[in-house]
Parts: C-alpha cells; sequence; structure tokens
C-alpha cells in the first residue's frame, strides 16, 4: 500500500448559489493538481447546509456530478462532497465520490438531525458505502453520522478477509459553533479507529442561523489531532502513511509511543505540521512509521 495524499478545502460556501460555488471551490481545487490523490469538499457544498435548498435540488444528471468529473479529470484526484440530490421520489443528502476516469460511488446520509426537522425535508439513506481507492480502502460518511458509533465500525474479517472494513474514514460536515463541543467531544470518541475526519463549516450569511465556524481536524490512532485549520479559504494536505491504518488497532495493547507534533507557521499566516508516531513493538512484529505534512 502506498501513501494516499488527502487534501481537505475549507472554502466561504454562496448561500444558495450553485452555480456560484462550483466556480470557487475549482479555483480552490485548480492548485492541488499533482500534488494530492483525494480531494474532501464541504458536506452541501454548492449551497450550504439548508432545508430550504431542497427546491433546487438536483438530479444524478444535474451539473454537479458533471463539474465533479471534469475537476477529478482536470487534477488526477479523485473528489468528494456532499449535494442535494433528488432521486427515488425523495431528497437525499448524498456524498458523491468521483475518480478521475469519470467512475463515482454515492452514499445518501443515513441519520438525518431532527432537531433542526432534516428527517421532515429529507430521504434517509440506509446502507454504509465503503469503498477502494489507491489501494486503500475508504468509507466516506456525513455530518450527523459521526454521532452513531455502530455505524462506523470498524470490523476484523467481515468485509474483507483478514483484514479490518477499512483503512480511511472521512465525515463531512456542517456543524453549528453552539455545538461545537459536541462535535469535538464526539470526534474524540471516534479516533479510537484510525481515521481522518473531515469537518468544514461556512461562515453564514447575515440571514442564516445559527453562525457555523470552519474547522478541519485529521486524526491518528494514537495521540491527539495531527492537524487542524480554522481558515476559511484554506487547504491543507495529509499525505497518509500506508498501511498505518490497519495496524494500529491489532497492535494498540501497551507498546504505544505519543507521537511528537511540530508547527511552523510562516508570516503570511500558513501553517506547516509535522507529525511522527512509532510503535515500539507492535504486535506480529511490525513498526509503524507515519508522518502528516499541512500544505
Amino acid at each position: 500500500m502506498k501513501n494516499l495524499r488527502v487534501s481537505l478545502v475549507q472554502g466561504e460556501t454562496r448561500w444558495h448559489d450553485p452555480a456560484g460555488n462550483r466556480a470557487y471551490y475549482a479555483d480552490l481545487i485548480e492548485p492541488l493538481h499533482n500534488i494530492t490523490d483525494l480531494v474532501i469538499l464541504p458536506e452541501t457544498f454548492t449551497s450550504g447546509f439548508s432545508n430550504d435548498a431542497i427546491g433546487d435540488a438536483e438530479t444524478m444528471e444535474g451539473p454537479t456530478l458533471a463539474w465533479m468529473r471534469e475537476r477529478a479529470d482536470s487534477i488526477d484526484a479523485a473528489i468528494c462532497g456532499s449535494v442535494q440530490i433528488r432521486a427515488d421520489g425523495g431528497v437525499f443528502n448524498r456524498l458523491l465520490f468521483v475518480k478521475p476516469d469519470g467512475e463515482f460511488h454515492f452514499y445518501d446520509k443515513r441519520h438525518l438531525f431532527r432537531y433542526a426537522r432534516e428527517h421532515e425535508r429529507y430521504a434517509a439513506g440506509r446502507d454504509r458505502l465503503t469503498l477502494d481507492w489507491k489501494g486503500w480502502r475508504i468509507c466516506p460518511q456525513v455530518c450527523y453520522d459521526l454521532r452513531f458509533p455502530v455505524f462506523s465500525r470498524n470490523r476484523f474479517n467481515v468485509e474483507r478477509e483478514g483484514m479490518l472494513d477499512y483503512d480511511l474514514l472521512i465525515y463531512v460536515a456542517n456543524w453549528p459553533s453552539a455545538r461545537s463541543y459536541a462535535w469535538k467531544t464526539l470526534l474524540r470518541a471516534r479516533d479510537r479507529e484510525p481515521v481522518l475526519r473531515r469537518r468544514r463549516q461556512p461562515r453564514r450569511h447575515r440571514r442564516q442561523r445559527p453562525e457555523l465556524l470552519g474547522r478541519q481536524r485529521a486524526y491518528r490512532f494514537h495521540g491527539p489531532s495531527a492537524q487542524r485549520s480554522d481558515r476559511r479559504g484554506s487547504r491543507f494536505h495529509d499525505p497518509a502513511a500506508g498501511r498505518a491504518a490497519d495496524r494500529a488497532p491489532r497492535s494498540f495493547p501497551g507498546n504505544a509511543r505519543r507521537g511528537q507534533l511540530r508547527a511552523e507557521v510562516n508570516p503570511n499566516g500558513g501553517c506547516v505540521m509535522r507529525a511522527a508516531a512509532k510503535l515500539r513493538k507492535p504486535l506480529f512484529g511490525r513498526v509503524l512509521k507515519k508522518s502528516v505534512h499541512t500544505l
């Protein structure tokens, strides 16, 4: 398994402006050509998270899937993010995972946020998605799915013989700042699995409520958050170490050293962070090394 380079894109999503958002995110994505394998966009990145946006929901023949195919081909990397999609008599919060050759997979958000009456407007998905990309098994989920750990359970010898269900777990979300404590707590609870977690919150227009904040996180199995970014209109990049993900749980008991983290901040406000984690004598006689580099 080779390293997987993952880029997390956090931007100022325009409220109810699909065409404007596609143009805006195209500009953020284009510089990632040849330096990434996977680009992760926000939940409902064409409109912002809105129950009222379902009136403009697209079909799978609509412009956003075609746009994602064009962008994926242009930068030679996979792209994922969620969009309101009308299908099978309802509107789904559908995460699209699009590869450079035009092949795509989709996952419909399973757990709808009832406190915001999302379940009254959107249809719930049913099945979890796992897919293969660049030799990695990936499980993408959306926002409130984070609250239900059984749905992201990483089982051994179930979906893949002699292996865990997935190597990489991704969340895209729009999470209100008023519930940021719950967000951080749930992420820390989920990071007992080897995961990369991604959160993106747009700055809300004055007409929108509640206020949402932009925070991206990448977690490793051993130790605290490896990366974070709170700047909007930013990207950070993670060349995750190959095989680290599916080894960590089997090598966990009693032999892990906490990773060391170093951050360098340049005068322009950019941040480069490097982290390393090692296992002294992991089970099965394997040594785990992981490095993280953010751009």
